[in-house]
């Protein structure tokens, strides 16, 4: 019953100020983080250069790619500078709460691009399709 207790209670005590507002002692975190920041980090760019280079004349799908990339490249490289403070224990710049709210707003930021974006990216091709289709029936002398 012990254990269960002082498993419940590690389990609270991360919801805690205290808890978002130390810096962490473990490295094995640290370089768990910059792993996943680089996977992630990887998994984006080949979906970049997949779009880039599956649809060259297609310009609409190449701003889609961009969209997904650049946003991410730029909190994954402030998710490994956190990680970097982390372990050089910068007393403010080492939080926790930094590198929660780093994860967060990347996945908030894609999806939003995934769910506002891709409509768009939907709109902006059946318009783009309608205008080759009249071009091409009503060519201008």
């Amino acid at each position: 019953m012990n254990n269960i207790w002082n498993q419940f209670m590690s389990f609270v005590n991360r919801f805690s100020g205290d808890y978002f507002f130390s810096t962490p002692v473990e490295t094995t975190m640290i370089w768990i983080l910059i792993g996943t920041f680089l996977i992630f980090s990887i998994i984006i760019f080949s979906f970049y250069l997949y779009l880039r280079l599956s649809h060259r004349k297609n310009k609409l799908y190449q701003e889609y790619a961009k969209s997904f990339f650049w946003p991410n490249l730029t909190f994954g490289t402030i998710g490994l500078f956190l990680a970097f403070f982390r372990y050089e224990n910068i007393d403010i710049l080492a939080w926790r709460l930094w590198t929660y709210l780093d994860i967060l707003v990347i996945v908030v930021f894609n999806v939003w691009i995934l769910v506002k974006k891709r409509s768009e990216l939907e709109d902006s091709i059946a318009k783009q399709q309608t205008t080759k289709r009249k071009e091409k029936w009503l060519k201008k002398k």
